[in-house]
């Protein structure tokens, strides 16, 4: 994963260097990227960038000795700490860093043991993690409060976020894998994976036998669902935030396998496939990242043209 923050009319792109660690470049309403910074040294894949309201950059790494390490950015100034000493034995796969009242959050997916496990912790000087679940893989995502995830057993749900250990786990779905959401006037929609096929809201949209990592990413003027195909980034759009899908298509090849970006603008949070480009950044579904987004809006439901060339795919519902 890497990060993007939009800033004023810049921003800041934060990614893993090999043999260098955690670094950052910043970039100009162009999109075009300066020299790079090496924040972390030896800082290592997964790792995890968040701006909070009071103008902070927080990431969250681990380190080539397997340490827990917290860099803060204040006034283009870093602090860096470590948190804790992770057992020899522990892989971490997934970390993602939020608020939850005003204090910082971490959860994390790990491998120990012969079990993938979902690991939350408080980031104070002494971060003392605590297992929520186990896994059937390393994916999660956090979405209104909640972090959505798929348990040993297959059973994929939600687990309410709050300042101590989050505990009950609602069902939604079974043998249901990588889910990602969505929300449009005010609803939200889930994707999610199931025996190599794509279901919206328990609906079967397309089949792909190498499907893995779906997201939605908004575009100019409509909602993509993308999602990765062997080599390929594949899709489905829509003109009207989800009521309807066109038919699958494929991005044509660059040569280059995009990787996924999360770019933070204030509050808002999205996804995209992309790949680097010279001194740019190429994404799929959108042309320029720190231009204005929102200046095409997706139709409501009640602005839907019924002459719209997007149909609904077929489907049934997942039992």
């Amino acid at each position: 994963m890497n990060y993007l923050i939009k800033n004023g009319i810049g921003g800041e792109y934060y990614f893993q260097k090999p043999y260098e660690g955690i670094c950052m470049k910043r970039c100009d309403a162009n999109g075009k990227f300066g020299e790079h910074t090496q924040i972390i040294p030896l800082g290592k894949e997964p790792f995890s960038v968040l701006k909070t309201a009071d103008n902070i950059v927080h990431i969250l790494c681990i380190d080539g000795q397997n340490h827990l390490v917290y860099a803060k950015k204040r006034n283009n100034i870093w602090k860096k700490h470590t948190l804790s000493s992770l057992n020899p034995d522990i892989t971490v796969l997934k970390m993602q860093v939020y608020t939850i009242n005003g204090r910082l959050n971490l959860l994390y997916s790990a491998r120990f043991c012969g079990e993938i496990l979902l690991i939350h912790c408080i980031l104070t000087g002494n971060a003392k993690p605590s297992c929520v679940s186990k896994l059937s893989n390393a994916h999660f995502c956090i979405f209104g409060g909640r972090v959505f995830y798929t348990a040993k057993n297959g059973a994929l749900g939600f687990t309410n976020l709050d300042d101590e250990k989050p505990e009950f786990f609602n069902k939604l779905y079974s043998d249901a894998y990588s889910p990602v959401l969505w929300e449009f006037c005010g609803k939200e929609s889930l994707a999610f994976i199931h025996d190599s096929r794509l279901f919206i809201d328990g609906r079967e949209i397309v089949s792909d036998e190498k499907i893995e990592n779906p997201i939605f990413v908004k575009g100019t003027d409509r909602l993509y669902l993308m999602w990765k195909s062997g080599s390929f980034i594949r899709y489905i759009s829509s003109f009207n935030g989800g009521i309807t899908w066109s038919e699958p298509m494929r991005f044509i090849s660059t040569g280059k396998l995009p990787e996924i970006y999360s770019l933070q603008n204030e509050d808002d949070f999205s996804l995209y496939y992309g790949y680097e480009r010279g001194n740019h950044l190429a994404l799929l579904g959108i042309s320029n990242i720190f231009e204005n987004q929102g200046n095409s809006p997706i139709k409501s439901e009640s602005e839907f043209n019924s002459k719209q060339p997007d149909r609904l795919l077929s489907g049934h519902t997942l039992k």
